[in-house]
């Protein structure tokens, strides 16, 4: 219930601010048009039920609908006006190999593009050997207010993978959202499920005697990450 009321939120501060002067239209049409099915449906039926009732119970519908209908596309706009994140796993026969959690992505237009370069980028800049079909979700932060799209690559073998990643589960986060700097985190044996930014610091640490350290801006919700090595 929470998470609904943030979305809706956003998106109503959004479109208030983006189409103040239609939604105030709007709003003014349907407060007139209840006045005036209030006012005729409490006279006496004098000139015929479809003048009294029917026409103001359609011009009522009418105009509901349309509010219905901005409304949805006002959402449908603001969601496609938020910043946007790509998250790519790649797997090989139900088990993780290795993840980048939210990358920064330009548009939805090159997702699958950008996914096979980031996978490219953690293999050391060789290709990699995957099935054609991929699956692709998304999900919006509500506090934050960025979209991520979160792409899965099937692996049709690991024969082109480097031993680090054959061997381990690697994940690679964005350190700085100034910088095109990232972090690689060693979490160990392959898992069934992806781990969350939180868990695969505390599976590196564990694995490395490392003490990463992260921290979420309080601004944007990026990721600020230490590593350090005693």
């Amino acid at each position: 219930m929470k998470n609904i009321f943030l979305k809706s939120k956003h998106y109503l501060l959004y479109t208030l601010k983006k189409d103040l002067v239609l939604i105030g239209l709007a709003i003014t049409l349907f407060i007139a048009a209840c006045a005036v099915f209030s006012s005729l449906y409490i006279k006496e039926i004098e000139i015929g039920v479809w003048t009294n009732i029917i026409d103001p119970l359609v011009t009522l519908l009418t105009v509901s609908i349309t509010i219905i209908v901005y409304l949805t596309n006002a959402r449908k706009n603001w969601e496609d006006n938020l910043e946007k994140r790509l998250t790519v796993h790649f797997m090989y026969k139900d088990k993780y190999m290795m993840s980048c959690i939210q990358a920064f992505l330009t548009g939805t237009g090159d997702i699958r593009q950008w996914g096979q370069q980031i996978g490219r980028q953690m293999n050391g800049g060789k290709n990699l050997d995957f099935f054609p079909y991929m699956t692709l979700s998304d999900s919006i932060d509500d506090t934050y207010n960025y979209k991520d799209y979160i792409l899965t690559v099937y692996l049709e073998n690991i024969n082109t993978l480097k031993s680090e990643i054959i061997n381990n589960y690697i994940v690679w986060i964005d350190n700085n959202d100034k910088t095109a700097e990232n972090i690689a985190l060693n979490c160990g044996k392959h898992p069934d499920k992806s781990y969350s930014i939180e868990e695969a610091i505390q599976k590196h640490n564990n694995n490395n005697e490392s003490t990463t350290t992260i921290s979420k801006s309080e601004k944007n919700g990026t990721y600020i990450i230490q590593n350090k090595k005693p």
